[in-house]
């Protein structure tokens, strides 16, 4: 329904500002490029949600009756990578930072055990 359209592109509105105000009191307390360890850029968790957030930007200006050219194939792809979002709160959360290290760290292993099976 039209009511449940703008209450999900009102939410995903808000929480993408919840994350652009993340990034940028981010930027202001590590500094955006220095030579500190600290820094916004020396962190990939950072990169991560910067990244995400631009390409989630960029999902909000597709409209879904997008003609079927190559071009907007490959925006709809990107809209895909809204389901990141959740991982930068990993970045908040120590304990999932090791869960996330340990599951990435052994994929390779249930890989080759999932080909043996």
């Amino acid at each position: 329904s039209a009511a449940a359209k703008t209450t999900l592109l009102v939410s995903d509105i808000c929480l993408l500002s919840v994350f652009v105000i993340d990034i940028v009191l981010k930027m202001f307390a590590y500094g955006v490029w220095n030579k500190s360890k600290e820094s916004f850029f020396r962190s990939g968790w950072n990169i991560m949600d910067l990244f995400v957030v631009v390409i989630s930007f960029a999902a909000l200006g597709i409209p879904k009756s997008y003609g079927a050219s190559s071009a907007s194939n490959t925006l709809k792809a990107m809209k895909s990578a809204k389901a990141l979002l959740p991982l930068e709160f990993i970045v908040h959360l120590p304990g999932l930072q090791i869960v996330s290290h340990s599951l990435i760290g052994a994929a390779g292993s249930m890989l080759g055990v999932g080909a043996i099976a």
